[in-house]
């Protein structure tokens, strides 16, 4: 027996076949295709997505001989779009997690929500990004109906043209900011306040549950075999959450990091409700995916993004990233000396607000593209530091190694630096697809009652293949500019070119 596990992220929707043991025997890989509409808004086209996913399906099967009993879904959170239920067909487009056209919206609703009270309830910061603020959008700029509507996240829809059933996973629902973590179910109050009192929302199931079997003409057009109408669909969550299952970071005392378009640091705490302490640290709260921790997580949302950006930036000598490895080969070891703020899509923990702007500071004549690039990787470093030194004073979290997952591990030069400023010992697991592996994890676990420990990953596939050491005079050299400037411009810079002022979260508190 085999499991299939899909993911839909923000740059890749992949495909991957896995063995009952966590092992991965094939992946298949095709961009994310982002579109823009005629306002400049990205959106992303839900039948398009459909066919890549059923042809990278297509491509796994041919590589796999045993039956495939269980296919798992996870990808990126918040994206989603509205879907006809009467028709069965999309009624919109998907809206990606990072789209700014719901900024007004998320203003207007601001000025009524209590966000430290939601808060407690959701274990979120208000943010734009949100699928509350989606849904409002989509329906102020159309003329549907409320009552013939179902919101779906993006693995939600993959999983309903896969079965015909509706259903989400507890993880993707709290991305609503319309969910109680604790009682496990949308809040009526809340749905009231953002007019969406009608608007269907898919039953939430723990991570990994059975939204139902694949449809037999799927199979029959498609041709999926080794798939079957026994093949139980499973929604495994979040991205990040599930590739922290696969890295074995699921239990106290570990911290993880998930490098991607976003960047997450991630870690376990035991929860009985959230309060003030809670709410000052900047982090976000849900339920892990397995076992009955929460976790606590802290984003640079424009991380992997940030190098994109520098990448397209500097031109054709970094038009490939292995020139821009090339590039990065050039630059002088220790701190370049700019700063970079990398907050292209606003910023998070430990101060959250999405107006604030990204920023070079620094700059000389000398300065070129090589100081630059690297500047790019310091700065979304030193704002994982930030992140860091926040969980370790509020958690008392020891942080000598973190465990790094993702993309961004296959740049050394990038690693070396998160070690030098940190200070910790940066771990590489050998984990090739991370997300992947986690949500197979997820599925064998719950649908068919194979027991997993909690950190399977390690277990599985997880030896640490490749660590990064700090080097002592570049631990200095970065803590003090850190210290002496990283930390002294955010609270100037944000008064100008963000929300204004500290408390971000709620000026009237």
């Amino acid at each position: 027996m085999a499991v299939m596990a899909l993911d839909i992220g923000t740059t890749h929707c992949k495909v991957a076949i896995l063995n009952r043991e966590g092992f991965l025997l094939g992946c298949h890989a095709e961009d994310t295709p982002t579109r823009r509409s005629r306002n400049a808004d990205t959106y992303y086209d839900p039948a398009e997505v459909f066919q890549i996913l059923l042809s990278l399906m297509r491509q796994a099967c041919q590589e796999v001989q045993d039956d495939v009993d269980t296919l798992a879904i996870a990808g990126m959170a918040e994206a989603g779009l509205f879907v006809d239920m009467r028709s069965g067909l999309a009624a919109t487009h998907i809206i990606p997690w990072f789209d700014m056209r719901t900024v007004d919206v998320f203003q207007e609703m601001r000025a009524s929500t209590d966000d430290y009270a939601r808060f407690t309830r959701t274990g979120l910061r208000n943010h734009f990004k949100y699928s509350v603020y989606k849904m409002q959008w989509l329906l102020r700029n159309s003329n549907l109906d409320h009552k013939d509507l179902i919101w779906l996240s993006v693995p939600d829809y993959i999983a309903y043209r896969l079965t015909g059933s509706y259903g989400t996973d507890y993880s993707l629902a709290a991305r609503t900011y319309l969910f109680d973590i604790f009682e496990q179910h949308y809040v009526d109050e809340y749905l009231t306040q953002a007019g969406l009192r009608g608007i269907n929302l898919p039953k939430p199931l723990p991570s990994g549950s059975s939204v139902g079997t694949i449809n037999p003409v799927i199979l029959l057009h498609e041709g999926l075999e080794p798939l079957s109408q026994d093949t139980k669909v499973a929604i495994c969550g979040h991205d990040h959450l599930c590739a922290a299952v696969a890295a074995g970071a699921t239990e106290p005392g570990i911290i993880y990091d998930s490098m991607g378009t976003s960047e997450v640091l991630l870690g376990t705490v035991q929860l009985e409700s959230l309060g003030r302490p809670e709410y000052e640290t900047g982090f976000l709260f849900g339920h892990h995916l397995i076992g009955e921790h929460f976790h606590w997580m802290g984003s640079t949302p424009a991380s992997g993004d940030s190098v994109e950006w520098a990448r397209r930036l500097v031109g054709s000598e970094a038009d490939t990233y292995a020139t821009l490895i090339a590039l990065l080969e050039r630059a002088e070891p220790g701190p370049t000396g700019i700063l970079y703020l990398p907050y292209l899509n606003g910023s998070s923990a430990p101060l959250s607000d999405p107006e604030m702007t990204g920023a070079f500071l620094g700059l000389r004549k000398h300065h070129g593209k090589t100081d630059l690039l690297k500047a790019v990787l310091e700065g979304v470093s030193y704002d994982l530091e930030w992140i860091r030194q926040q969980a370790v004073t509020c958690f008392q979290t020891e942080t000598d190694k973190i465990l790094c997952v993702g993309g961004g591990t296959r740049n050394a030069h990038w690693m070396q630096i998160k070690a030098d400023l940190t200070g910790c010992c940066i771990q590489s697991p050998h984990l090739r697809e991370a997300t992947l592996t986690g949500a197979a994890i997820i599925a064998a676990a719950r649908c068919d009652d194979i027991h997993i420990p909690p950190d399977a990953g390690n277990s599985l596939d997880g030896a640490i293949v490749q660590s990064y050491h700090p080097d002592a005079a570049r631990h200095a050299a970065y803590q003090r500019i850190f210290k002496t400037r990283y930390l002294p411009v955010q609270a100037p810079l944000r008064q100008i070119f963000g929300s204004g002022g500290v408390d971000h979260e709620n000026p009237k508190d």
